[in-house]
């Protein structure tokens, strides 16, 4: 099913609850992010972490012990050319110390819907198929040009799990 407000032309596909402001997403997949380091440089030449895709136990879990997780939600967006979006994390989360982040989802991104999950106390069970964060559109962008970026395309990083 593909929603697309009349109020904006972006379209958001998959699995989602529509709210007055945001689109509420959802868990589909959990990756642990590795320990080494991270580099970007001034030419923007990165070298990843490394992550591992994490299965939930036989009722759906994750057991998430603090630290910082990629979460993939199961839908997926198109942003128009005068929009822009972000994700927020839910506010049971945030009360539970647990905070999503993510980056800016720019004028013209296609794609799945990803952030990045910090738990920072206390193990948290999470079940897949649970609301953790909302993607809010912002209009109203006067884009300079629409995204062209190479989120996905580096040969260090793994597209596969956007699919």
């Amino acid at each position: 099913m593909i929603i697309s407000n009349p109020e904006c032309s972006s379209k958001v596909e998959g699995q989602f609850l529509e709210q007055p402001n945001a689109f509420d997403i959802y868990v589909d997949r959990v990756y642990s992010i590795g320990p080494e380091e991270f580099s970007l440089d001034s030419n923007d030449n990165k070298t990843y972490r490394s992550s591992v895709k994490m299965e939930p136990d036989s009722n759906g879990f994750w057991l998430l012990r603090p630290g910082s997780y990629e979460v993939i939600s199961s839908c997926s967006v198109e942003v128009s050319s005068s929009e822009c979006g972000y994700v927020k994390t839910r506010s049971t989360l945030l009360r539970n110390g647990c905070v999503i982040q993510s980056g800016l989802y720019d004028s013209g991104f296609k794609g799945k819907v990803g952030c990045i999950l910090i738990v920072t106390s206390g193990n948290f069970r999470l079940q897949k198929g649970s609301r953790i964060a909302q993607f809010i559109l912002m209009t109203g962008v006067k884009a300079k040009k629409i995204y062209n970026g190479s989120y996905g395309q580096d040969s260090n990083f793994d597209l596969n799990r956007y699919i």
